[in-house]
């Protein structure tokens, strides 16, 4: 898991190979960052696999933590 800026492979969305989920991540999820214009439009973000890889780690907390209703 990348543990600071710069880290390799980086978030899931910037598709480098990245498989766990960050703060980039998660803001892409959450709709604080624009896909479509992110770096001015010169970086385009897998948002699919952001969500997918945000799915997991929620269901991997629920895993761990038990699920709070």
């Amino acid at each position: 898991m990348p543990r600071c800026a710069r880290s390799r492979p980086g978030p899931i969305c910037y598709g480098r190979g990245g498989t766990e989920s960050t703060v980039t991540d998660a803001n892409l999820v959450l709709g604080r960052i624009n896909p479509d214009n992110f770096l001015g439009g010169t970086v385009a973000l897998d948002v699919d696999g952001a969500r997918a890889g945000v799915k997991r780690l929620a269901e991997r907390v629920e895993r761990l933590c038990g699920r709070r209703d």
